[in-house]
């Protein structure tokens, strides 16, 4: 990717029934060994049973059955692996990708600290939405310029915006992908 000029950066999923010294060297020897422009650590995990997990999402249980981390667990421990990363991986940029619905229902204590790190913001203007093809002016037009995306509370900026996970994007076949934007900053 970068011979072919791209910027590479990495995404890691926090996962909260691992522990955080685990997830940190893990992420670390990854981030060292690839190099990236910038680390993002994807923090919307609310359940602890993986098993009950799937078992929702694959509509085996019409919801899901087990025990969930609570709002100060999960904020403080987000946090105290996104300082530490930040720390690690200096001068190397650690951001968190979040979603509203997520912050706001299960870690609100992010708001208290969410502006000391790079965001990226998952939130669509076509949700509920069924999968669809567009055309590269349709995708260079979205998301529509009356839209507004729901940001976390307390987040008073973000660097990117993922604005949906449905788009068919030309020669793409039936995959729709998730969409974003890069905002600077």
């Amino acid at each position: 990717a970068r011979e072919a000029g791209f910027v590479v950066e990495e995404y890691y999923w926090f996962d909260p029934t691992a522990s955080n010294r685990y997830l940190l060297e893990a992420f670390v020897r990854d981030a060292e060994e690839h190099e990236p422009a910038a680390v993002w650590l994807d923090n919307e995990q609310w359940w602890k049973s993986w098993p009950g997990y799937w078992d929702l999402l694959f509509g085996v249980t019409p919801a899901y059955v087990g025990e969930v981390f609570r709002n100060k667990e999960l904020s403080d421990r987000a946090y105290d692996l996104l300082s530490k990363l930040r720390d690690r991986l200096s001068p190397c940029p650690v951001g968190m990708y979040t979603a509203k619905w997520f912050t706001d229902r299960w870690t609100p204590d992010t708001g208290n600290w969410i502006n000391e790190f790079p965001l990226w913001v998952a939130s669509y203007f076509d949700y509920g939405l069924a999968k669809y093809h567009v055309t590269w002016d349709q995708y260079f037009g979205a998301p529509p310029a009356m839209w507004k995306p729901r940001i976390p509370s307390g987040a008073t900026k973000y660097q990117v915006l993922q604005f949906s996970s449905r788009m068919i994007l030309p020669g793409m076949g039936i995959k729709n992908l998730d969409c974003d934007i890069w905002l600077g900053g």
